[in-house]
């Protein structure tokens, strides 16, 4: 494992839901975001073949779905 969360720093963002990226229309995606400090080092472990930073200027490169949560985390000024 590269990091491990804090527990006691977690806290519920929210629940975000849009059509599906690249499904029939109608298919929904729902996901339920936390924030959490972490202890250890990020790097790509698995099936996760590179970390990005994307900044709310890389909103278009991102599912629908993410951008709800880009837009949030935009106006709660914690994504720049």
């Amino acid at each position: 494992m590269s990091v491990g969360i804090v527990v006691d720093s977690a806290e519920r963002l929210g629940t975000f839901q849009a059509q599906a990226h690249g499904h029939p229309d109608g298919t929904i995606v729902r996901m339920t975001c936390y924030t959490a400090n972490y202890r250890g080092a990020l790097r790509p472990d698995s099936e996760i073949e590179e970390i990005a930073w994307l900044t709310y200027r890389d909103r278009d490169r991102v599912s629908p779905v993410d951008q709800l949560i880009f837009d949030h985390l935009h106006e709660s000024a914690r994504l720049s």
